[in-house]
């Protein structure tokens, strides 16, 4: 008899946004738990679910219109790179990611995905 392979996938990920500005105000990443490399639920987000994340979310941000869209798993980030940063275009609703930039870093280069220094400073 063998030990089954227990480990959590992550399937979708639904994005909380200020609808007027695209401001990303919430990220939930589901996991579902998969046995043997099968999922043991469902991997669909459900309306119940989309309408929950908002709910909480407009609860938080109480002046703000709140909507939310499912975007599609994607592998995690690498330590060795830069953070992303979410928006959403407020008019056609797709999700950008770029990478966050932390302002005391500016005017160094972003190579690779990996801040490097530049001599003579």
């Amino acid at each position: 008899m063998s030990i089954p392979k227990i480990d959590h996938k992550l399937v979708g990920v639904v994005v909380a946004f200020d609808a007027e500005t695209g401001d990303v105000l919430h990220v939930h990443k589901k996991f579902v738990e998969t046995v043997d490399g099968r999922p043991s639920c469902s991997t669909d987000i459900t309306p119940e679910e989309r309408e929950e994340i908002r709910s909480d979310a407009a609860r938080c941000h109480s002046r703000r219109r709140v909507d939310v869209l499912v975007a599609p798993p994607e592998p995690s980030e690498r330590e060795d790179e830069a953070p992303l940063r979410y928006h959403v275009d407020p008019m056609t609703r797709k999700l950008r990611k770029e990478p966050q930039c932390d302002p005391r870093l500016r005017g160094l280069p972003l190579t690779m995905g990996k801040l490097t220094a530049i001599e003579g400073r």
